[in-house]
């Protein structure tokens, strides 16, 4: 493995780069790349990369590798920067909404570009980059999703870069990852959203916020996500979060009526999602 550039600096990419260097596999330079300047000094403070840069076609210059860690939105015109590179061989994209990162990589980069759809199923949250880490991805499950084109030599070292970092790759279908990453992640983002908009559309907000704890800081949480980069992922994803968020309704709708019930319905339901987690 020759030279790797970071597009995006973000707490996991940061702990994917982490990983890497502090494994056995023999990288030449590792660069990264962001417009924002804050992020940019993080990321040189934390000495990982040779080289840290706003300009984009300094960053991927010479590189074989790419991993995007960047908001959907960034996602088409960085694939025209990279398509203009002579020396990129293979893409990983860590972004959520992979189906529509895979039709702009069809219809944007040039087939002897290989593209794979990459995700860690994280167990730790990394809140900044600062709390990056080169544990955060060992022993997780990492799911890859290669574009129908992407060669089989290209996969294969893909794996082998999972496995150095001590991961375990595992194949999924693209739709699937989506529908699955909607149900488990992305539902949250509305769920808190909702949330949110219901209570504090009442003329008794002012009030009710005086008794709000930890448990409201935890449900609100994922509503203070970046709402640009949140709408984006929720249109790119409208098919399969229609239907979580139609399921969602339906789980709401029979625990309601287990309130009016005079039977166990209600403690049934409760112990019956107890035990999932026990």
């Amino acid at each position: 493995m020759k030279d790797i550039t970071i597009l995006g600096i973000q707490p996991i990419g940061i702990s994917l780069a982490l990983s890497i260097k502090n494994s056995s596999l023999e990288v030449n330079k590792m660069m990264a790349y962001s417009e924002n300047s804050d992020l940019i000094n993080s990321a040189k403070s934390l000495d990982i990369f040779d080289d840290v840069s706003k300009d984009i076609k300094k960053s991927i210059n010479g590189s074989t590798l790419i991993i995007i860690d960047s908001p959907l939105i960034e996602i088409p015109l960085i694939f025209e920067a990279i398509n203009n590179s002579p020396t990129v061989k293979t893409v990983l994209n860590l972004n959520g909404s992979q189906v529509k990162c895979m039709d702009w990589a069809s219809e944007k980069l040039n087939k002897n570009i290989n593209y794979l759809g990459i995700r860690p199923i994280l167990k730790t949250d990394i809140p900044t980059i600062a709390d990056a880490s080169d544990l955060v991805l060992e022993d997780l499950d990492i799911c890859l999703m290669p574009k129908a084109t992407t060669d089989n030599a290209s996969i294969q070292n893909i794996v082998h870069l999972i496995e150095k970092i001590g991961a375990t790759p595992y194949f999924l279908d693209v739709t699937e990852h989506d529908s699955y990453f909607t149900a488990m992640d992305k539902l949250s983002d509305v769920i808190s959203a909702a949330y949110i908009n219901a209570t504090t559309a009442k003329s008794s907000w002012i009030e009710m916020y005086k008794s709000a704890g930890i448990e409201f800081d935890h449900q609100s949480k994922n509503a203070t996500k970046d709402p640009i980069t949140n709408e984006a992922e929720c249109l790119t994803l409208s098919d399969p979060l229609s239907y979580w968020i139609d399921e969602k309704i339906k789980s709401l709708t029979k625990f309601k009526k287990t309130l009016k019930s005079e039977n166990d319905d209600l403690l049934n339901y409760l112990v019956n999602i107890h035990f999932l987690f026990s």
